[in-house]
């Protein structure tokens, strides 16, 4: 894996204009998921620490105790977590509080 390959803000800012193209943020979780998992950028591969940094800057009081619920030791893609998020409740909070934050218009 080369650096270059994890996600960045530029990353998710790619991501967020081409939700914004499809209307994503107006779907269903399941649905959003898999457009996010569809999305040549979400071949990027996301470190724990990126995953819990983002959820402690978007949920101070719990992101810490929702990333521990995750068990996330290794690093993982994006697709591979949006996929994941349609059968583990905790991991779907997750991605959809990142995205929140971080992709939302």
């Amino acid at each position: 894996m080369n650096e270059e390959k994890y996600i960045t803000k530029k990353t998710l800012q790619n991501i967020g204009r081409r939700l914004d193209k499809t209307n994503a943020f107006d779907k269903s979780i399941p649905e959003f998921l898999s457009t996010i998992a569809s999305l040549p950028e979400a071949s990027c591969w996301i470190k724990p620490a990126q995953m819990r940094k983002a959820l402690v800057a978007a949920r101070p009081d719990d992101g810490e105790q929702l990333f521990d619920k995750l068990g996330m030791r290794i690093p993982y893609r994006l697709r591979d977590l949006c996929r994941l998020a349609l059968y583990l409740p905790h991991l779907a909070e997750a991605l959809c509080v990142i995205v929140e934050r971080r992709l939302k218009p």
